[in-house]
């Protein structure tokens, strides 16, 4: 499989692309942290088509809570049986429903 050859300004294009892509996704974990959005709704927004919501990693939206850390977001992750590099959008139902239900235990 060859690399397409890429012109500056495409280059330049899909830098900003992606820049912009980060940002959206750092804004959204920010207003996890902030209980501004619960993961219920960032789950919501992902099944409505939101792009965002759609490509956080779960391990990183579970992180994003106040007081989960890598060990418990990890032990959260294994009993949902959701793996490690699995996106919001590539969640099964009965994942989501298993890591909704592993965060009301939580008090989430």
């Amino acid at each position: 499989m060859t690399v397409p050859t890429l012109t500056p300004q495409n280059r330049t294009d899909a830098l900003l692309r992606a820049q912009e892509a980060r940002e959206a996704r750092s804004l959204l974990l920010s207003r996890v942290k902030a209980g501004q959005v619960t993961v219920g709704q960032v789950l919501d927004l992902s099944d409505a088509g939101d792009r965002t919501a759609s490509r956080v990693p779960v391990l990183l939206l579970l992180r994003a809570l106040p007081g989960i850390g890598p060990a418990t977001s990890q032990h959260m992750l294994q009993r949902a049986k959701v793996a490690e590099n699995r996106r919001v959008r590539g969640l099964g139902r009965l994942q989501r429903e298993a890591l909704l239900a592993e965060l009301g235990r939580r008090g989430f």
